[in-house]
């Protein structure tokens, strides 16, 4: 008898701390942009596993980086987000992106990107959304676009990490 309560308590503990890795068995990131009419700026919001996030930091060459505490990870933050996540109009030409920060817990980050619309939306515009795809082959980026009438949401994937994001109609 003294047996089976070793080893219910080893299987006990064994269970107890895989649940607290920071591994995970799916790679999914859930974003949401939106048109702000008062400031004609459209914001986007990501939503992105800090583990997976210093992962890809670290692959892109920035070991040991902590993106909620550290300083310098800012930077580094922008930047791989920014050459990740991009938008270009229907002429082709890339729509500028503006970094705002992020913020978050050990589990989750948000990352916020903004831009400015001078004369109104395009009619449509390519959404190229390849965050974490370098560095996990079966990440799923999921894009929400809100609007109040038609709400869109997009899935990008390794084999299509870029989508068209049709606007005429809204």
């Amino acid at each position: 008898m003294k047996q089976w309560k070793t080893i219910a308590l080893a299987l006990g503990c064994a269970t107890l701390f895989s649940s607290f890795t920071a591994k995970h068995e799916y790679y999914v990131s859930v974003g949401e942009m939106s048109l702000n009419p008062t400031t004609n700026q459209l914001e986007i919001g990501l939503r992105i596993f800090t583990d997976d996030l210093e992962y890809a930091l670290e692959r892109a060459g920035h070991p040991g980086l902590d993106v909620l505490n550290d300083e310098t990870s800012a930077e580094h933050v922008s930047e791989y987000v920014l050459d990740h996540f991009r938008i270009w109009n229907e002429d082709g030409r890339e729509i500028k992106l503006f970094y705002l920060g992020l913020e978050g817990d050990a589990d989750g980050v948000f990352v916020y990107l903004e831009t400015k619309v001078k004369s109104g939306l395009p009619e449509e515009v390519q959404v190229r959304h390849a965050i974490l795809m370098e560095s996990f082959p079966d990440q799923i980026n999921i894009l929400h676009y809100s609007h109040p009438d038609i709400p869109t949401s997009l899935r990008f994937d390794a084999e299509e990490p870029t989508q068209t994001l049709e606007l005429q109609d809204l």
